[in-house]
């Protein structure tokens, strides 16, 4: 037996950046623990502690840092707690580990691998004759074992195209040569619609900034022609304590593979082809779990990257990994497993949280953690025509709570081929279903930016295709965007979508993308920041479906504009819309 102050444990985090809410690892525990990562560790049993240990150190509330509010978070993580957070003491955590605490346990430890201002904790690599001493430490409020499970690899279910007639589209089918294969699982859930009106996570349809996604998986390729116009505000590695989230020498040939499917699914786009939900959002990338021939999955660095997502100032965080074989049925009450701990404090804090609720169907340890929390929103798979994947995880928690919350497509989900520039193929699981779900968020963010997570959660799950009746299998059913969004049933859709700009800031030319579902006219205009015109770009040029305009820094006598922010404004019937660029000569 393990002893008594060892029990099923979690956790960390650690500092990217300026304003990073987590703590920094020193450049020399950096290095040691980049390399120790990549060893083989296997799963931690009850009875079985090698020689050196990966555990927890939790500090009494003495030991806290001190710091100013909610820590050295970002002005944008802090504009989200007020405006989305609930204001609960706990939602807001005075600082991270006291640095002299930390300072003091380190001649005990190998490394220090990440710090925790939720749970004012390190966790730590350390010899097992050193464990007595450390629990001795003054300060020290309990020890807990670091759990590492694996399960298998992801892989495609089909090569089936997908279907491109789904229930409950009020679109019309020429957008179904528009969207491509992914047309069912967005119109699905209504996301389609979403799309249609302008809402892609970008923020331009109502004039702000766009939604911020934090994801945390395996790691990300992102030179797919459905990628390349991502925006990526900042991406880390959680594993080698580097900031890139793509393979690197050590790493095993899939290690970037479910993230970058996962990630496609969420935020790809490829006009004519291929588009995710939140395609124009920004995004946190968060490379968490360890692929060889299973995925090692650390739940310190999903608590890590979790709180490196809020200390940015991530909206929304997406994740499709979770923690099972360490938590007994018994403990997944929204309240035990410090994964899901860490998501309720996350959700505090004003972030919505979508999470996987796993892939074991109905047996009897089914649900996975931190899918089990109060306030995740836990999504389960269907297939295309909304019946009930049969290995969905089933709920209920074990305090009686219906799981999933929602259900999305699992099954032939549409994404990008993960190792080539270019091609889609088909993938299954909730993995999949997930990123559909938390970009249907952002598109209701985006619409809505006063709701805090519940609000979005509860409006969710009263739209839902099955909020009069929810059971365990189905939760409360498909989630239907623009019913959820409160607009107009689009009896007048926008007909028009611009894409941000790319590159942003540019020197020699800026592009946009820009989609028209019927024959449109179109003028696009160039401003300068006092609203004189420098350019016209098309006027009242007719466009339908694709088309791709390019800006050349030139005004209309063909000389270069001086650098500074200009206005490019794109004019349809009925509808303008403005994009700002920023030109560096």
């Amino acid at each position: 037996m393990r002893p008594a102050r060892f029990i099923a444990a979690v956790f960390i985090g650690a500092l990217i950046g300026p304003g990073a809410l987590v703590c920094p690892v020193s450049a020399a525990g950096a290095s040691s623990a980049g390399e120790g990562a990549r060893q083989d560790r296997g799963s931690v049993d009850e009875g079985s502690i090698s020689d050196e240990q990966r555990v927890w150190v939790f500090f009494d509330a003495g030991s806290r840092g001190v710091s100013e509010g909610a820590g050295p978070v970002s002005e944008r993580a802090r504009e989200r707690m007020r405006l989305r957070g609930n204001g609960a003491a706990h939602s807001v955590p005075a600082g991270p580990p006291c640095p002299e605490m930390v300072s003091r346990l380190t001649p005990l430890v190998e490394r220090v691998r990440h710090r925790s201002c939720y749970f004012n904790a390190v966790s730590a690599d350390v010899r097992t004759d050193r464990l007595p001493a450390l629990v001795a430490l003054p300060g020290v409020a309990r020890v807990e074992m670091v759990r590492t499970y694996r399960r298998k690899r992801f892989d495609d279910v089909s090569a089936h195209p997908l279907p491109f007639a789904p229930p409950r589209s009020t679109v019309s089918m020429p957008l179904a040569r528009a969207y491509g294969e992914s047309y069912g699982q967005l119109a699905m859930i209504q996301a389609l619609e979403l799309l249609v009106a302008g809402y892609n996570g970008s923020g331009t349809a109502r004039g702000g900034e766009p939604v911020m996604i934090g994801v945390l998986d395996t790691g990300f390729r992102l030179d797919h022609e459905a990628l390349r116009h991502l925006d990526v505000h900042a991406q880390y590695d959680f594993i080698n304590f580097d900031s890139v989230t793509a393979n690197e020498p050590g790493d095993h040939a899939l290690q970037e593979r479910h993230g970058t499917v996962v990630l496609g699914a969420l935020a790809g786009l490829h006009h004519g082809h291929f588009a995710g939900p939140a395609w124009g959002a920004r995004f946190l990338l968060a490379k968490t779990e360890i692929v060889d021939q299973e995925i090692e999955i650390e739940e310190d660095n999903w608590i890590a990257g979790l709180e490196w997502c809020d200390s940015i100032g991530a909206d929304i965080v997406s994740s499709s990994l979770g923690y099972l074989d360490w938590y007994t049925p018994d403990m997944l009450d929204g309240n035990t497993a410090l994964c899901t701990r860490a998501a309720g404090i996350a959700v505090s804090r004003g972030i919505v949280v979508c999470n996987a609720v796993g892939n074991y169907g109905d047996a009897p340890t089914s649900l996975i953690a931190p899918a089990d929390g109060h306030d995740v929103i836990a999504v389960g798979g269907v297939h295309g025509d909304g019946t009930l994947w049969h290995a969905s995880s089933r709920g209920p928690t074990a305090d009686g709570r219906i799981k999933p919350d929602l259900v999305a497509q699992a099954v032939s989900v549409v994404s990008i081929v993960w190792d080539a520039p270019s091609g889609y193929a088909t993938y299954g699981g909730t993995s999949l279903a997930t990123p559909l779900v938390a970009g249907l968020c952002a598109q209701l963010l985006e619409i809505h930016p006063g709701w805090n997570p519940l609000e979005l959660r509860d409006s969710l799950l009263a739209h839902a295709s099955r909020s009069g009746a929810p059971d365990n299998g189905y939760g409360h059913g498909i989630p239907r965007g623009l019913e959820t969004s409160g607009l107009s049933a689009l009896e007048a859709p926008v007909p028009f979508a611009v894409s941000r700009a790319y590159p942003n800031p540019f020197n020699a030319s800026v592009r946009f993308d820009i989609r028209a579902e019927s024959l449109t006219p179109v003028s696009v205009r160039v401003y300068d920041m006092r609203g004189a015109l420098v350019r016209r770009l098309i006027e009242a040029e007719l466009v339908i479906l694709d088309r791709t305009i390019e800006w050349d820094g030139r005004n209309e006598r063909g000389r270069p504009v001086a650098s500074g922010v200009y206005c490019v404004e794109f004019i349809v019937p009925a509808l303008r819309r403005s994009v700002k660029i920023v030109h560096l000569r």
